[in-house]
């Protein structure tokens, strides 16, 4: 990679749900954001965003077309997805061996694929990436 190189990340949901919806982390993510020229998402983005936005719903947190704009952001902040199905090994190995979720473990694994590091609000999963010499797949929002 050289510097006139574009930055690439994936995105996962924690930074996502943080940039989109009122979080403790919410300026640091957005600011994130904007440092990054083409993120890649697995497609359970989608999925865990639409989570994120049900319980704030039933929370009554946000109404129901913020809720449903929540994906319609996540979606647009993504240049590719990619499939879940062809993750779905080596996310297992990793969930197995470390103790990921095994959604975290399938950002992981695209990180891994694609040689970049997952962009996360998540401190658990920076803790525990670093804490297990997989340090270099995570990025912390800072």
């Amino acid at each position: 990679m050289t510097a006139t190189d574009p930055i690439e990340r994936v995105l996962d949901a924690s930074t996502a749900a943080a940039a989109y919806f009122e979080e403790v982390q919410s300026e640091k993510a957005r600011a994130a954001l904007f440092k990054v020229a083409r993120f890649h998402s697995p497609d359970l983005l989608l999925l865990e965003i639409g989570n994120v936005a049900a319980k704030k719903l039933r929370r009554a947190e946000v109404d129901a077309g913020a809720a449903a704009a929540s994906v319609t952001f996540a979606q647009s902040l993504v240049v590719q997805f990619h499939d879940d199905r062809g993750l779905a090994g080596t996310a297992l190995s990793l969930a197995i061996a470390h103790g990921f979720s095994s959604y975290d473990a399938c950002y992981l694994a695209l990180a891994e694929r694609l040689g970049i590091p997952v962009l996360t609000a998540d401190h658990r999963l920076v803790q525990r990436a670093q804490g297990c010499g997989l340090g270099g797949l995570v990025e912390p929002v800072t």
